[in-house]
């Protein structure tokens, strides 16, 4: 069983002054399905918006209207990003800007596919090449505290799949751990579906059916056709795990 976290190899990255004031530390991971991952944890109360300028990635005026937690997540995602680029494209192309889409998705450079996740001072990204594969969705959730498992059941996950789910747990992963997971996974199938969707659509479009705590899969079947490579039946695989970066956090990912 695959319950310890995912250890990554520590990189010293050369980061402008501007930027290394607010950094934490980086690794890069490699995931179940070989996809390295790229994981930058940072300290938002730290960040300064010259930050931008000194790494040389554009600022959108949405971001720069936000706060500084804000603004941090968005250097640090795209620095993720840009590693991640330089690993499945080659350096010189790691440099491309990745853009604000219509429904606030990142666009990624043309031949290349990925996605962006943060959560409480860790930001994460994966790319691939756009021949290996159609779409890829990650998404990083800091464990649920008990205090705020109703709010997810209310919005994200229904009682039959709660209850799936404490059958399933375990003292690795208890239930409110594999509540985090399930939240997530949803989120990281919409991350990698969106490409073809085009459109939102709601937690209940997918339902947890099987657990499979020895592989560290959440199996979700698809309630509604979305389009047509997800149809109503369809069952997503969605991996999920910790990282030793930070064990209280969730990582999922699913690529197809």
């Amino acid at each position: 069983m695959k319950a310890a976290p995912l250890i990554g190899q520590p990189l010293r990255l050369d980061l402008p002054p501007a930027v290394a004031a607010a950094s934490r530390g980086a690794r890069r991971y490699l995931l179940d399905d070989a996809t390295p991952l790229y994981v930058l944890a940072f300290d938002a109360a730290r960040f300064d918006a010259q930050a931008f300028a000194a790494a040389a990635i554009a600022c959108p005026d949405s971001v720069a209207r936000s706060v500084r937690k804000r603004q941090a997540e968005f250097l640090f995602g795209r620095l993720a990003a840009r590693l991640a680029l330089g690993e499945a494209l080659g350096p010189a192309r790691a440099q491309a800007e990745i853009a604000i889409g219509t429904s606030r998705q990142p666009c990624w450079p043309p031949g290349s596919l990925g996605s962006i996740s943060h959560s409480d001072g860790c930001a994460a990204a994966v790319a691939l090449a756009g021949n290996q594969g159609q779409g890829i969705g990650i998404d990083l959730e800091r464990r649920l505290a008990p205090a705020a498992r109703e709010a997810v059941l209310d919005v994200a996950i229904d009682a039959a799949e709660a209850a799936l789910l404490a059958a399933a747990a375990d003292p690795q992963w208890p239930h409110d751990a594999l509540l985090t997971a399930l939240f997530s996974a949803k989120e990281s199938l919409f991350k990698a579906a969106f490409g073809v969707v085009g459109r939102y659509f709601d937690f209940a479009a997918a339902r947890v059916c099987a657990v499979d705590l020895a592989q560290q899969r959440l199996h979700l079947q698809l309630t509604e056709t979305l389009c047509a490579q997800f149809v109503a039946g369809q069952v997503c695989a969605i991996g999920f795990t910790r990282l030793d970066l930070d064990p209280q956090l969730v990582l999922t990912h699913y690529a197809w």
